[in-house]
């Protein structure tokens, strides 16, 4: 009903390209963009709590696929004739790079600015939702401004957090999050189940190393390598 090629989707696409306010109602339809931040597993925790946004505000969760997610996951939703990834030919697709903290439609910033108001409402914001995100860009996670934030069509997020248990704490939430999930400690399990599906060639890689590896050994510890690096280069190991 409202993915990439059907009439909502143009109509609301029409209206982001246009103005950088909505000039009438919302529309049927809106959208929250997601985009591929720092290494996999932030990107996979990132992308489960877009996703769990976007069930709890009934929004469609567009992925950015100008890097490798369609070569990583499947579509989760086969049988349709849509597809959980933003056109390339969207008007924010050649903004998206350049959203930051500075950005004039940071909510954030605007916050910060007080360039908010009721009597407008912007056709699309970014939200900054960073282990080092500033006061302004947590208010995300109040009532008030997520009052505000369900009018707005287009949201972009860029995060390298799984910051979903943090919408538990918003109550217009709390209804709805009950009856999806009256078991809290299962909501990444069943997400990420119905959410991440390897392709082909991703679960070959991961079995073959498999059983090459883990499937014959008597116990299996796990490591995460982490590398930093300065200005000048690498530390040196």
């Amino acid at each position: 009903r409202c993915g990439p090629g059907t009439d909502a989707y143009k109509r609301a696409t029409e209206q982001l390209g246009h103005s950088d306010h909505v000039r009438s109602s919302v529309g049927e339809c809106r959208y929250v963009v997601w985009t591929p931040m720092f290494g996999l597993g932030n990107r996979i925790l990132s992308m489960v709590s877009v996703f769990f946004y976007a069930l709890l505000t009934e929004r469609v969760m567009l992925l950015d696929q100008r890097n490798d997610i369609a070569d990583l996951f499947c579509e989760p939703f086969p049988g349709t004739n849509t597809s959980w990834l933003l056109p390339l030919d969207s008007p924010l697709t050649d903004q998206i790079d350049s959203f930051n903290r500075e950005h004039s439609h940071c909510y954030g910033t605007m916050l910060k600015n007080h360039a908010i108001n009721s009597t407008t409402t912007p056709s699309h914001l970014y939200l900054d939702i960073f282990h080092d995100s500033r006061d302004h860009d947590k208010m995300f996670f109040c009532e008030k401004n997520q009052a505000f934030l369900k009018n707005v069509p287009w949201l972009v997020v860029k995060s390298n957090l799984y910051y979903l248990p943090s919408l538990w704490l918003i109550p217009s939430f709390q209804t709805k999050l009950i009856k999806l999930f009256p078991q809290k400690d299962t909501v990444f399990h069943h997400l990420s189940q119905y959410l991440l599906h390897p392709t082909n060639q991703v679960w070959g890689m991961v079995t073959r190393s498999y059983n090459a590896y883990l499937a014959r050994a008597d116990e299996r510890l796990g490591i995460q390598v982490r590398v930093f690096s300065t200005p000048a280069g690498y530390f040196q190991h």
